[in-house]
């Protein structure tokens, strides 16, 4: 819907005449309609079904203190969560990289989404992108994912709900590179260009192997087995959707594998008593 949305918003915004403008944006519609609205009608019948995962992690359902703030205490929640958002998906500060709870499943602690080479090219690309007027569709999408998938959950920065900020940031970061290479081409001697492609292309294949020695490194070492517990056993998985479905049935909102953890903990607590 979110893209939908965008596409419009791009649609209006081109340089185009307001006849192009008005019939692109009846196409828009007309596709928009008959994509969205039989979702749009199943999440209206089963509201709960749709959003149980969000409600589990969002910052407004709350039950017990969040970063030593009280859960009725909304405005200073929303601004640890501006702050958050704003320090790992704008300024890539591995200061609070580790703070996702899932960050861990897939980049070592302290590790930014991008590594730093592309978070230059980056900043370089949507500077001048701005300028150019350009790249609006995927600057939205960067601030889309901060605004409704990150400030409203939990525990963020959080690498995996942020995935759709990623085309776009190698998006920038391309367009940024892109400039770079038309100012050496108009400016520089032949032999210096050379030189200079050469270089770039060894930063680029000494930056794409060093990430993925990183995560290879990464996901053999202890500390990422011990990052992906709780982990249902394979064993478990009937026993624990047959608990899942009884818990929805009863109009209750699912439980995450920490509770399941916990359940499993408590269960063989029990069990323990009774044997004695």
């Amino acid at each position: 819907m979110l893209m939908w949305i965008l596409f419009g918003i791009k649609t209006i915004c081109t340089k185009i005449s307001i006849t192009q403008k008005v019939l692109q944006a009846m196409v828009v519609g007309f596709i928009f309609l008959a994509t969205s609205v039989p979702f749009i009608k199943q999440i209206i019948q089963h509201p709960n079904d749709y959003f149980a995962r969000s409600k589990n992690v969002s910052i407004f359902n709350l039950k017990t203190p969040y970063y030593g703030i009280s859960p009725s205490d909304i405005k200073s929640i929303l601004i640890h969560q501006i702050n958050y958002s704003l320090k790992g998906f704008v300024l890539f500060n591995t200061s609070v990289a580790g703070e996702g709870i899932e960050n861990s499943r897939y980049l070592p602690p302290k590790t930014p989404p991008i590594n730093y080479f592309i978070v230059i090219l980056y900043y370089l690309g949507i500077i001048v992108a701005l300028i150019s007027r350009r790249g609006y569709v995927f600057l939205g999408i960067i601030v889309m994912n901060i605004l409704f998938l990150q400030i409203p959950s939990v525990l963020i920065p959080n690498w995996s709900r942020g995935l759709i900020s990623l085309p776009a940031m190698y998006y920038f970061a391309g367009y940024g590179l892109a400039c770079l290479w038309k100012i050496v081409n108009l400016t520089a001697k032949p032999i210096i260009v050379v030189g200079l492609k050469i270089a770039t292309i060894a930063i680029i294949a000494y930056t794409a192997l060093s990430d993925v020695h990183i995560y290879y490194k990464w996901v053999n070492s202890r500390q990422f087995t011990a990052a992906q517990q709780p982990a249902i056993l394979v064993g478990d998985i009937p026993l624990y959707q047959k608990a899942q479905v009884d818990r929805i049935s009863n109009g209750m909102w699912p439980f995450s594998f920490y509770q399941w953890e916990e359940m499993k903990i408590k269960q063989s607590e029990t069990v323990r008593q009774l044997s004695l």
